[in-house]
């Protein structure tokens, strides 16, 4: 297997865990307003911050990192390109959001109802897709 092929395999692998994360936070949130405060709460509380720092987020710095290391090895270079790096962009941002919200959430776990962090899920399948419409779309 030649160096580009494991590149290729991280890069796929470490996108795929980055999308499990980011839909998986939006149900995370949604408890916030569900679970009482006290062990329960810290429970959950540990439980989303886990899964952003220490499995999304890395997951996210990985797929970017391959993904830019391999722009200079990929023959075909095009609009597709451009289209599938501002849908990453779009995908950091939703991302970062993610990380902000956790941290209102701490303070005020009231702030929005289940229902509105679930609709969450909307923006994260939108930029997952984009990103996969744009790798299907690559010129062979």
């Amino acid at each position: 297997m030649t160096l580009y092929a494991w590149i290729k395999l991280l890069h796929i692998a470490a996108f795929a865990a980055w999308s499990a994360g980011l839909v998986y936070l939006p149900a995370l949130f949604a408890e916030h307003d569900r679970v009482e405060r006290g062990e329960p709460y810290r429970q959950l509380r540990h439980r989303t911050r886990l899964t952003y720092v220490a499995f999304t987020s890395p997951a996210a710095v990985i797929a970017v990192v391959t993904g830019t290391l391999m722009i200079p090895l990929v023959a075909t270079m095009g609009i597709w390109l451009l289209f599938k790096l501002a849908a990453v962009g779009l995908m950091v941002l939703v991302h970062v959001y993610f990380g902000r919200l956790m941290g209102l959430l701490y303070d005020n776990p009231h702030m929005r109802r289940p229902a509105q962090h679930l609709m969450l899920l909307v923006p994260v399948l939108v930029v997952i897709s984009l990103v996969l419409v744009a790798v299907t779309a690559k010129p062979i």
